[in-house]
C-alpha cells in the first residue's frame, strides 16, 4: 500500500479511531486491543480483501 493510498483510507475514516490503523514500509496494520475482538479482527479483514480485490492491489493477509 502506498503512503497515499493509507492517507486516503485514514481520511475517508474521519474520526474513528477502532480499530487504529498503523502504516510503516508500506504495509497497513489493524490494531485490535483485547482477544474479544478477534471476531471484528477477521470481519474487517474480509471487508478489506473485499475492498481491495476489485481494484486489484496487492495485499498480504497474516491471519
Amino acid at each position: 500500500m502506498s503512503w497515499a493510498d493509507y492517507q486516503q483510507l485514514a481520511a475517508s475514516r474521519g474520526d474513528r479511531s477502532t480499530p487504529p490503523l498503523k502504516y510503516a514500509d508500506g504495509y497497513l496494520t489493524l490494531k485490535m486491543p483485547t482477544f474479544e475482538h478477534g471476531q471484528l479482527d477477521a470481519i474487517v479483514a474480509d471487508l478489506m480483501v473485499a475492498l481491495l480485490n476489485p481494484q486489484l492491489r496487492d495485499y498480504v493477509r497474516t491471519t
